[in-house]
């Protein structure tokens, strides 16, 4: 699915190449190579963000090739000293599931630095850094099996049991990811200045 230009990858992964079970550091400052799995690093996503409005996709695709997104009106993370919380999270569209809502506000773990308010880690419990709460609806630096388990790569989806009246969350094994961010405000200056092209090829015709 296309959705335009503009777009920056601060993530991507696609077949297990490169260990996301890493610590604080590394996900501060980033690893891997741009164009093959990596992850740009907490560091520059913060400084990114905290300069504009930026939207979030978050693009997957399963181990049988079903394509799903989940899209983000807004997207910021705090700053080291916040441990890259989760700030802003805006409104969800898309075909994946809002997975991600849970996750607002929280600060971000890994195995050696534990900032969820669950009384276990729960980023050393299942294998992945994330923005944890008690613990996740998401995880997308989990290990790259393909198998269910909440240790996996996920993006859970809810499933509501009538009979019952109760929803459950039901894991989604993915094996394709590619996390994207684009600038808002720069689209608004490019639907000015397209308008004002159109606006002067009118006034000449």
């Amino acid at each position: 699915m296309s959705f335009g230009g503009g777009w920056l990858v601060i993530q991507q992964r696609f077949d297990g190449s490169v260990n996301f079970y890493r610590g604080w550091s590394d996900y501060r400052d980033g690893f891997g190579v741009i164009g093959e799995e990596f992850w740009l690093g907490l560091e520059a996503i913060h400084q990114i963000t905290k300069r504009g409005t930026y939207e979030l996709m978050v693009e997957l695709e399963d181990f049988s090739g079903n394509y799903k997104y989940a899209r983000y009106t807004e997207f910021q993370l705090g700053g080291e000293a916040e441990k890259y919380a989760l700030n802003k999270l805006g409104s969800y569209s898309g075909t994946a599931d809002d997975s991600l809502a849970y996750h607002k506000g929280m600060k971000f773990s890994t195995f050696d630095s534990d900032n969820d308010p669950h009384s276990s880690n729960c980023a050393k419990q299942y294998k992945g850094a994330w923005w944890y709460q008690a613990c996740h609806f998401s995880n997308l630096n989990g290990e790259h099996l393909n198998q269910k388990s909440s240790a996996t790569i996920n993006w859970q989806k809810k499933i509501q049991v009538i009979q019952e009246n109760l929803e459950i969350q039901e894991i989604q094994v993915i094996q394709v990811i590619q996390v994207i961010l684009k600038n808002q405000e720069i689209q608004v200056i490019q639907v000015i200045q397209e308008n004002q092209e159109i606006q002067k090829i009118q006034e000449i015709l």
